[in-house]
């Protein structure tokens, strides 16, 4: 088997030698459990097997607890430590703001952001497809909760101060990393406030 993943596709490759047999499925979504379902049916019907297991059954259950997984996610009950509450930032939140990077993982953009109804300015977060505003989560941490069309991660980023007394590392803690992404501060930029 070989398969394939990203945020709103997969795709698996089944090869069987013995029985001269390549079944291949692309689909779409990543948070759909029928993908291995398709292949193990074509692998059953081709080969004239007996149908032992419900494939499509099993694949609607693994789609229903994958999307049960992405609304636990959505309803904030994720790994992060536990909230101390009635802390503040160390630093204003146009310390924060800038473009960072990790040979690993890309590039983030911090930006301050005016909400149009309330006027009130936040951090917004941009890393890869996804942009979402960060809220204060306790200290210099703050909760962000990444969204797309296939699914919702939600994550810690910390902004750390260096010698230099400057915001320059963001962390990011969540669910695609085993530990936690460092991005070091690029250079410093000029505040600009989007609305």
């Amino acid at each position: 088997m070989l398969g394939g993943f990203i945020p709103g596709y997969i795709s698996q490759l089944y090869l069987l030698p013995d029985s001269d047999l390549v079944i291949g499925v692309m689909n779409n979504t990543n948070t759909s459990g029928l993908t291995d379902g398709i292949v193990h049916l074509c692998i059953d019907q081709t080969l004239g097997l007996p149908m032992t297991t419900d494939w499509i059954e099993r694949g609607i259950e693994k789609t229903k607890s994958f999307y049960e997984e992405d609304r636990l996610a959505v309803e904030g009950l994720e790994d992060l430590p536990e909230r101390i509450e009635g802390t503040t930032a160390s630093r204003s939140l146009d310390s924060c703001v800038g473009d960072f990077s990790s040979p690993i993982h890309g590039d983030v953009s911090v930006k301050l952001v005016q909400d149009p109804e309330t006027k009130e300015e936040h951090l917004s977060i941009k890393w890869l497809e996804w942009e979402a505003k960060l809220g204060h989560y306790h200290y210099d941490s703050y909760k962000v909760q990444f969204r797309s069309f296939a699914m919702a991660m939600n994550s810690a980023v910390t902004m750390c101060t260096g010698l230099s007394g400057q915001m320059d590392t963001l962390k990011i803690k969540g669910d695609f990393f085993d530990d936690v992404a460092i991005f070091k501060r690029l250079a410093m930029t000029t505040i600009e406030k989007e609305e």
